[in-house]
């Protein structure tokens, strides 16, 4: 009797695991969105920063398909322009951070990528960097357990559209977790020396979050996925029965 009790639990946990095909309830904080822009003017020893409001703009949460999309649309404060002159050159750096957090109704095992893009020009001397830098992404345990994933990617690809691409995968996390905090550092730099000019900006900015057993690490929810109150009978019922199998 106690073979039988063991195969309905077994069964029972795992349709539990397989019933998980999305991430509906999918609950979105920000808790932080600025930025600076910096401006070094070579010839004159000056430096000059801005401080800039929401770079990351308006977001837009999309959870068809299974997985989580989170799509931002960076206002145009998120771009670096530098026009240098025959005295010397000119640098511009622009920096923005992004901290929100990301809680789901039931445990999942979170990988993620980032891909981004944007304009850019150069004439004469110029030059252009892109660093998404202190991409971190981690755990929020009330039992005290820590793990996080990041990348750093300065590795864009620019286009003879004047268009340029990047594409950092984060990777994924090894245990399965209720709520995640992201912590993201973007950097633009534009350089202009001599005669020249350089410009580039951000336009798209969007977080993948793959379904459960999609592409990019991730898998299909664990036993967590069963409630807790339901997940609890069933071991009390199992061992129930194994001791009355046993006595």
């Amino acid at each position: 009797m106690w073979v039988r009790g063991y195969v309905i639990f077994c069964g029972l946990l795992a349709a539990g695991a397989l019933a998980r095909t999305g991430y509906g309830g999918t609950v979105y904080a920000e808790l932080g969105n600025s930025g600076t822009q910096i401006t070094t003017n070579y010839s004159t020893s000056t430096q000059t920063t801005l401080n800039l409001t929401s770079p990351y703009g308006t977001h837009i949460l999309n959870t068809a398909g299974g997985g989580v999309e989170i799509s931002f649309s960076p206002t145009s404060q998120f771009k670096a322009v530098a026009t240098g002159n025959s005295n010397g050159g000119v640098r511009v750096e622009t920096d923005g951070k992004i901290t929100f957090t990301l809680v789901f109704d039931s445990p999942i095992l979170l990988s993620a990528t980032i891909v981004e893009g944007g304009q850019y020009s150069t004439t004469g001397v110029g030059a252009l960097a892109t660093i998404a830098g202190g991409v971190i992404v981690e755990t929020i345990d009330p039992l005290g357990n820590r793990e996080s994933i990041g990348g750093t990617g300065n590795l864009a690809t620019y286009g003879t559209d004047n268009r340029w691409t990047s594409t950092i995968d984060l990777g994924s996390f090894t245990h399965s977790y209720t709520a995640y905090r992201f912590s993201i550092d973007n950097y633009l730099r534009a350089d202009a020396l001599g005669i020249g000019s350089a410009s580039i900006s951000k336009d798209t900015f969007t977080i993948i979050i793959p379904p459960p057993g999609g592409a990019g690490g991730s898998a299909p929810l664990p036993v967590a996925a069963v409630g807790g109150s339901a997940l609890g009978a069933l071991v009390l019922l199992f061992r129930k029965r194994v001791a009355r199998s046993l006595a």
